[in-house]
């Protein structure tokens, strides 16, 4: 019976249990936690905070490696798992999305950038896979074909999360630029001359990588003008585009890659 409880309430704590499992909300005594399932953990294996209410929210205030939480009267504790997050709830039952509330804003931007670094480290491992089984040629010839489809799911998605009408300008262009996975990760800046929205990425994380790692940059004007445009296209057909500087064809070396914006000829 014990070790049937201990086994329930690790598969509970780790976001293992079915709908029909019902959540274990453990005790302290003496220095234990105990539940009525028959549960004893060690307190080798936990972290005990008393005079805790259930309402609590723990945040960056909690040390250590604490993964996920359970509540008791006026009691609190947490399993001594590593993990990133030190305030990884388990209110209902493990859900993921229920996880998101124990997290701060500024540990849920964090994760805006893991998340957005996990992305790019996929879109490069599959470009480099093909590179060095096929050559530079052909992990170009996918991944324009890869980036006109996804520049446009891309767009869409930000487009519809910003509410922005069926023709938002270069106005619209540039809070959707910023919200993009790249925006994240690289350094850039929007200007506006003559009418034109000039978008400019000061340091491009995937050309780093690839100077750090002794590899030739990555010859990406091509599929630049395929992700950039078809981006602008897809937030309002009126936008045209035009590449200033990108590798190889660079004009600008303070950057590393410059484009411009504008809306076809008549439009508001």
């Amino acid at each position: 019976m014990a070790f049937a409880g201990f086994v329930s309430a690790l598969s509970f704590a780790f976001g293992e249990t079915s709908s029909t499992t019902p959540p274990i909300f453990p005790i302290v005594k003496s220095g234990r936690l105990e539940n009525p399932n028959g549960f004893n953990l060690p307190p080798g294996m936990i972290k005990v905070r008393k005079g805790v209410p259930p309402s609590r929210e723990f945040g960056d205030s909690l040390p250590g490696t604490a993964c996920r939480a359970f509540f008791a009267p006026r009691h609190a504790f947490f399993l001594k798992r590593p993990c990133y997050n030190e305030a990884y709830f388990a209110t209902k039952g493990g859900n993921s999305m229920d996880a998101l509330d124990g997290f701060s804003r500024e540990q849920l931007l964090e994760l805006i950038d893991i998340y957005a670094k996990n992305w790019l480290a996929l879109d490069g491992v599959w470009f480099q896979s093909i590179e060095q089984a096929e050559g530079m040629d052909a992990a170009m010839f996918h991944d324009e074909r890869a980036w006109a489809r996804f520049t446009a799911i891309e767009a869409r998605r930000i487009k519809q999360f910003l509410g922005l009408d069926e023709h938002p300008g270069l106005g619209g262009l540039e809070k959707a630029l910023a919200l993009r996975f790249y925006g994240r990760l690289n350094q850039d800046e929007c200007a506006y001359e003559n009418g034109q929205l000039i978008y400019t990425m000061r340091k491009c994380r995937v050309q780093a990588a690839r100077e750090r790692k002794g590899m030739p940059f990555h010859p990406c004007k091509s599929v630049g003008i395929i992700e950039y445009a078809g981006f602008a296209r897809a937030i309002d057909g009126r936008i045209q585009c035009r590449c200033l500087s990108c590798y190889p064809d660079v004009t600008d070396g303070r950057c590393a890659c410059k484009w411009a914006f504008w809306l076809e000829d008549g439009a508001q």
